[in-house]
């Protein structure tokens, strides 16, 4: 179905035959397996630009069955309220500027494509929820501007289903990514577990040479149109929380890709052969070399200790000065370079919008007892710089604490 011109009516009719219901089998919008878990399935339809859910429902464990009815990329981020506010306060908060409010990250659906459609597991404790999509359109408004929220309430009762049974495990870490087992062709229950940082992961098949790139130069705006077509996916949880998705897969090659660290790296390719009970690995960081490499900040300049290559880099900062430093590592875009990523920095914070810095991905960050960091790093140019702040108010970075190198 496409073209909603209405999408308040259309939600309206899908509100009024929508459902949560609980089954005895799991049954995926595949072909079902035969797995006994007991489910709670919340029917959650995506179209452009409103969610069609319902607007209570039990605790425990809760499958979304995403689907993306409409022609843009969409995503249900679940946040918990920590706040005291009623669910009718959250929800005038929502409809007005004043959107800030103390909340959880839970985690939900991530990249789905228009006729997309997957389920999305997560345990939710009760009390007040908001779900939203920050997807920008093609014109650079926002889809929660546009009106893609919902304020729901998770009640007491207890939704009886139990937690699902995973066929595979990934492990989420801050720059870092591992799997417990291989995919088989077919109904898969992943578990992602959210380890030590709030990373999402999405999946999408590799079609060619060309779909990696396109798909970290979508993350890097996260703006329609997509150039590549994205499966499922978990958005951001806190650490210690899991998610399960389970999808159906087909023989074919694919790749597991995070939007804040996928251009370091944190990524998973796989090839799923027909017919074949286990997948080959195509990425594995571990039977790499490591390059190790040592920054200094030493009379406000940026030292670095070793050469950067192309491929997997440990990043250790030795802090031998007496000043506190906050060392970032960050890929710049073609065509800019220091002296306009210092001019962005020193931007009015209005003028600082997402996606507008001129830099790829998320940076890391060396700091305090986190002052070691492996990543893959790829040909572009890079820069080190130190975001900390003077006695004076001015920041390292503005005083020398910054350097650019490029990798070939």
């Amino acid at each position: 179905m496409k073209n909603f011109h209405s999408p308040v009516l259309f939600l309206l009719a899908l509100t009024l035959f929508g459902s949560c219901k609980q089954n005895n089998k799991n049954t995926n919008m595949a072909e079902s397996n035969e797995k006994q878990d007991s489910v709670y399935v919340v029917d959650l339809k995506a179209v452009d630009y409103a969610f069609a859910m319902p607007s209570e429902f039990p605790s425990g464990w809760i499958t979304f069955r995403m689907e993306n009815m409409g022609e843009q990329n969409h995503v249900a981020m679940i946040y918990e309220s920590t706040s005291d506010l009623s669910i009718e306060e959250i929800r005038s908060k929502m409809d007005s500027a004043d959107y800030d409010f103390p909340r959880t990250l839970v985690g939900g659906p991530g990249f789905h494509s228009p006729n997309q459609k997957s389920d999305i597991t997560i345990h939710l404790e009760p009390g007040n929820y908001v779900m939203t999509c920050f997807l920008k359109t093609e014109s650079g408004k926002s889809h929660f501007d546009l009106g893609m929220k919902r304020a729901f309430r998770v009640t007491e009762n207890l939704s009886g289903a139990t937690k699902p049974n995973a066929d595979t495990q990934i492990t989420l870490k801050k720059y870092d990514n591992s799997r417990s087992k291989s995919f088989a062709e077919g109904q898969q229950t992943v578990e992602i577990i959210h380890e030590d940082f709030p990373l999402d992961f999405h999946l999408l098949e590799v079609k060619d040479s060309t779909t990696i790139e396109k798909a970290l130069r979508y993350m890097d705006v996260i703006q329609d149109p997509s150039p590549v077509e994205w499966l499922t996916g978990v958005k951001q949880a806190d650490a210690g929380r899991s998610t399960f998705i389970t999808y159906s897969f087909s023989p074919g090659e694919y790749a597991w890709i995070s939007h804040e660290f996928g251009l370091w790296g944190v990524m998973d390719r796989f090839t799923i052969e027909e017919g074949a009970t286990e997948n080959r690995i195509i990425k594995n960081q571990e039977e790499k070399n490591v390059n190790k490499v040592e920054i200094q900040v030493v009379k406000n300049d940026i030292l670095v200790n070793g050469d950067i290559k192309a491929g997997i880099n440990t990043f250790h900062f030795l802090n031998n000065a007496k000043d506190e430093h906050d060392i970032y590592i960050v890929r710049i875009k073609e065509g800019e370079n220091k002296e306009s990523f210092l001019k962005w920095l020193n931007l009015p914070r209005e003028k600082k919008t997402y996606g507008s810095w001129p830099w790829r991905a998320y940076p890391i960050k060396l700091k305090g007892e986190e002052n070691t960091a492996t990543v893959e790093v790829n040909p572009g140019t890079y820069l080190i710089s130190c975001n900390a702040k003077s006695e004076n108010g001015k920041r390292h970075h503005d005083q020398g604490e910054i350097t650019e190198f490029v990798v070939k």
